[in-house]
């Protein structure tokens, strides 16, 4: 079935309630975004306060960061300032080469020169001993042959007089 459009023609108070609805229908759209409107900017108000806020605590950590590096900037500074460079570092260990060098060139000048000492002074004992045992020898030959001419004195105390003894007879 079909239906036939419309044949009347709207009257005036027809137009009138459809005007008073369309009325009533934007005031009420406007009131609505009037509201959205009033809570975007409070909502957008309220995200820039809260980046403000995130923004200062972010500079205080940075300012302590910064504090707490230049500290430890200035405490290695401190401690470089005490290194030695590797320059002066190089030069030492040569100076200290050169030295060890010296050192062991006189060592094994010294130790060459007490051989050679060593074998003096060993030859000269060996020669001191045989002049002493000469010596004793010699000497011993003397008390031998002077033994027969005289007589022995025995003392058993250092307080008692001597008294001479007759030689032993030889055999």
């Amino acid at each position: 079935m079909i239906i036939p459009p419309p044949s009347h023609e709207p009257t005036l108070r027809e137009l009138a309630a459809e005007i008073e609805n369309i009325h009533a229908l934007l005031e009420e759209r406007d009131r609505r975004y009037e509201e959205r409107n009033t809570a975007n900017k409070d909502a957008v108000k309220a995200a820039f306060d809260a980046s403000k806020e995130a923004i200062a605590e972010a500079k205080r950590a940075q300012d302590a960061y910064n504090s707490t590096h230049n500290d430890l900037v200035r405490k290695m500074e401190r401690q470089s300032a005490d290194m030695v460079t590797r320059a002066d570092n190089d030069s030492r260990h040569q100076s200290l080469d050169l030295r060890v060098s010296d050192l062991r060139a006189q060592i094994t000048a010294l130790m060459s020169a007490a051989q050679g000492s060593s074998k003096v002074k060993d030859e000269s004992r060996a020669n001191i001993s045989l002049a002493v045992a000469a010596i004793a020898v010699l000497l011993g030959l003397w008390t031998f042959a002077n033994r027969q001419q005289q007589p022995v004195l025995v003392t058993t105390s250092p307080l008692q007089q001597t008294t001479p003894v007759a030689p032993l007879p030889q055999k």
